[in-house]
């Protein structure tokens, strides 16, 4: 553990991988650029990543930590790994001697609630409110196997021979599963409530399941047949863990106490006050003599003697007013690990008095992104409340733009490229000028988070927001000429028509309207979505409009008529929708970091992107339409091939700084240098097998990487 404290600056830290293993390219048909009519793309190989990985060039990492709320967490038997899953729908493998993250596992289309180590920490399974087990290889990183039917999960467990995997679900079952063949072999019947923790004895024989009922069951785990029932907590038993002869057990519970059982008598030999908040975790010494207790309140972790109930020991943060929501303890207790609801975890080591290191991320879900008009600026926008506007004929990351508006949600320019505006959860908007930086204007008038922003070759400025209308402003002058009420709930999405006449809403009335700009009239109201519209968009002749909503679908409308023309399904909720820039294509964005593009006649599916970590907030082509870049809530800008679905860089930037970094696929990077020494290798595919970025800098260090790929050139990394 002498680690554990030396890489601090690893702590805070933005994590993504870039592995081929982990983002396989696309097959795509030869033909498909000339198909869509869209500009091809030199240097984008479909291949490239696969030919990378054969040639046994070292991968690149880098880091960007959760995107949303960690929940199941667990440590590897010899507690050198953690494993963490977030409502991002991920799962995460971190170093626990540095606080480096090693892996991001992704596969998982809802959130992460539980993940368990195998007995020799070779697998790792995890399990999901899309009702899915993933069965991953922890030092390849590679998915083994997927169990789907299992229902939304709460809690799973690996048996000591690693050859049985178990489930709680909120169907209120504990279900068991073969880990090599995915078969379900039985369900364990009897609780009132939700099932929120499992484990089973060291030895194999017994299976403990806690519910919200109140109780915890032991079942004979060959059998399935109950074996007892232990009453005693008045709320829900959030955890529970065996001791190592298998004779005790102990729980967890919102009551406030954690109890310590006999488990062949299935009796109570000892309740243990936790502290005066939900007690969420538990754990037993080897010897059984000491009992860690994680509670909420005052996010303390205490050790207490079983069998006096005396306190050992007791870190906690009493003037916090966070608390914890969920804990976990390595092996023996050692080390513990902790969220408080948000995105990071809480790393300490017991034995060291509570030394601790946050895993957690420096780069910010990104809600915007987009293009000049005249091809020289990229800008992205998003939680960190600055716009970073990039150079395009450079590639760097120009400045940092912050605007005290909050989140940025939107971003647009202005026609003429001088100037850009944003929106944020303030709802203010702010307007600057593009070469100076300088702050030209600020914009009040809505009430609530401006959610939309579009603009008009005429100079006008539309914003769309929580407060249920839409304004209409000149972007020049600031002055508001309309402002367009009609919808029931918050609007979403807003779109000009090609020619500045018309808007397109989209809102969380489930409804799209189409608004005269000029008389501030609705003029088509078109119903058919069953879920909140999150985008909506023209197509390029203006006889189409798209909208994209939390239904699963996108629905292509009439733009003089209303009726629909047809409708496009998909696997999860759509948070956007964009149509190519010659009209050929639809473009289509998820919940869960998944991009599709399909034919606009045929609606054939012409290729999937699905790399992203995050829900896909913001999108936008390059002028010439070679470029399509997606902004994602895992804190990346990706820049992808238009004509091949190729991922030609991802782009992160730093939190409260200036600082960013430009990886491409095959590992070339750019960057500022406080960005790349964040930067990891790793070699033979191998997790925790990683050196620092100083190990192949010379050969991969790549200034002007993002000027290059934008201007065509297809700079390649020399083959080994």
């Amino acid at each position: 553990m002498v680690r554990f404290l030396s890489a601090l600056f690893f702590a805070v830290t933005i994590l993504l991988s870039v592995a081929p293993a982990q983002t396989p390219a696309p097959t795509l048909q030869d033909d498909r650029g000339l198909k869509l009519g869209l500009p091809t793309t030199p240097g984008a190989d479909p291949a490239a990543a696969a030919k990378t990985l054969e040639a046994g060039r070292p991968e690149l990492v880098l880091q960007t930590g959760h995107a949303k709320k960690v929940d199941g967490m667990a440590f590897s038997p010899d507690g050198q790994l953690l494993a963490s899953g977030s409502a991002d729908n991920t799962v995460k493998l971190w170093d626990t001697g540095v606080g480096r993250e090693l892996r991001n596992l992704a596969g998982h289309r809802a959130w992460v609630k539980a993940v368990a180590f195998g007995a020799e920490g070779k697998l790792l399974a995890s399990g999901s409110v899309d009702g899915e087990v993933r069965i991953w290889d922890t030092v390849s990183g590679r998915e083994m196997r997927v169990i789907t039917g299992a229902g939304s999960i709460n809690a799973i467990a690996f048996s000591p021979d690693a050859k049985q995997i178990a489930t709680g679900t909120n169907d209120n079952l504990v279900k068991l599963w073969d880990a090599a063949s995915g078969a379900a072999i039985r369900s364990f019947a009897g609780h009132g409530g939700w099932v929120l923790a499992v484990a089973f004895s060291p030895d194999g024989k017994v299976l403990a399941s806690g519910s919200r009922d109140n109780t915890i069951k032991l079942w004979d785990a060959a059998s399935g047949r109950e074996l007892a029932t232990l009453a005693g907590h008045t709320d829900r038993v959030r955890g529970i863990a065996f001791s190592a002869d298998s004779k005790r057990l102990a729980s967890a519970s919102f009551d406030g106490s954690a109890k310590v059982w006999d488990v062949k008598k299935g009796k109570e030999l000892n309740s243990l006050a936790g502290g005066s908040g939900k007690v969420l975790a538990v754990a037993l010494s080897a010897d059984g003599k000491k009992l860690f207790i994680g509670s909420a309140d005052k996010r303390s972790v205490k050790t207490v003697e079983v069998e006096s109930g005396r306190e050992l020991n007791n870190l906690q943060d009493a003037n916090s007013i966070e608390t914890f929501e969920a804990v976990t303890f390595g092996p023996e207790g050692k080390l513990v690990a902790s969220s408080s609801g948000d995105k990071t975890v809480l790393l300490r080591d017991l034995s060291r008095r509570g030394a601790a290191v946050v895993l957690s991320t420096r780069s910010s879900g990104v809600y915007t992104t987009a293009f000049s008009p005249d091809g020289k600026w990229f800008a992205t926008g998003g939680k960190d409340n600055a716009v970073k506007l990039w150079e395009v004929a450079t590639g760097r990351a120009l400045r940092s733009i912050e605007g005290n508006i909050g989140w940025i949600t939107s971003l647009v320019f202005s026609a003429d490229s001088h100037s850009f505006a944003a929106g944020g959860l303030s709802g203010q908007i702010k307007i600057w000028d593009i070469e100076s930086g300088q702050e030209l204007r600020t914009l009040n008038g809505h009430q609530s988070s401006v959610n939309a922003l579009a603009a008009n070759s005429d100079g006008q400025l539309a914003s769309a927001s929580n407060d249920k209308t839409i304004k209409v402003w000149g972007f020049e002058s600031g002055t508001l000429f309309k402002t367009l009420e009609g919808h029931a709930d918050e609007v979403h999405g807003l779109a000009f028509s090609p020619d500045g006449k018309h808007l397109a809403s989209g809102s969380a009335d489930k409804s799209v309207k189409v608004w005269d700009v000029n008389t501030g009239a609705a003029i088509l109201t078109l119903n058919g979505h069953t879920g909140g519209v999150y985008s909506v968009v023209f197509s390029p002749d203006g006889k189409q409009i798209a909208s994209a909503s939390n239904d699963k679908s996108i629905r292509v409308w009439d733009a003089a008529t209303g009726g629909e023309l047809r409708q496009q399904a998909g696997r999860d909720g759509f948070s956007l929708v964009t149509f190519t820039p010659n009209g050929r294509a639809l473009v289509g964005g998820s919940l869960t970091g998944r991009v599709n593009v399909w034919e606009v006649g045929s609606s054939k599916e012409l290729y999937a992107l699905g790399s992203h970590t995050g829900a896909i907030n913001g999108a936008a082509f390059s002028r010439d339409g070679r470029w399509f870049a997606t902004a994602s809530e895992d804190g990346s800008t990706r820049l992808w091939a238009a004509d091949s679905g190729q991922l030609m860089a991802t782009l992160v930037s730093l939190h409260e700084t200036s600082d960013w970094v430009v990886v491409a696929p095959d590992g070339l990077f750019d960057g500022s240098p406080e960005a790349w020494n964040q930067i990891l290798w790793r070699f033979e595919q191998t997790t925790t097998n990683v050196k620092p970025v100083e190990a192949y800098f010379n050969e991969f260090y790549y200034p002007g990487l993002l000027a290059e790929i934008l201007a065509g050139k297809g700079p390649k990394a020399a083959q080994d």
